[in-house]
């Protein structure tokens, strides 16, 4: 792999777990700030984002529409 996609990718992930862990915090606040829950908040953020992943924006704006 060269460096351009090297760097990419890295960019990727980074970006990929900054929108994890923002709606894992978005998981806490919304159970009140209860602490003990951080790795289920975060598994539960990367379920919804991977389940976001697969559906083309086109398919959800049609199915939305229907």
């Amino acid at each position: 792999m060269n460096r351009t996609k090297t760097s990419e990718l890295s960019r990727n992930m980074e970006e990929l777990c900054r929108q994890i862990a923002q709606r894992a915090h978005a998981l806490y606040e919304q159970r009140g700030r209860q602490e003990g829950f951080a790795m289920q908040d975060w598994l539960q953020a990367e379920k919804e984002l991977a389940r976001a992943a697969e559906r083309p924006v086109e398919k959800f704006l049609v199915t939305k529409a229907i």
